[in-house]
């Protein structure tokens, strides 16, 4: 039986303490980052369906 990635990698023995600010990156949804590629609004939501087109089916749907 093979062991846990966790045991063959002697990981108990890696644990340390860690004093570090936490800090988080999120995407600024107000922006629309792909709006400099088109010339217009309307150019604009044509992208954005094309885009959400190709996107794959989300797996909890």
């Amino acid at each position: 039986m093979s062991s846990d990635i966790w045991t063959r990698c002697a990981g108990a023995t890696r644990l340390a303490a860690l004093d570090a600010s936490p800090w988080r990156v999120v995407e600024a949804q107000h922006l629309v980052s792909t709006r400099k590629l088109v010339d217009s609004a309307a150019e604009q939501e044509v992208l954005e369906d094309l885009l959400d087109g190709a996107k794959p089916p989300d797996p909890a749907a």
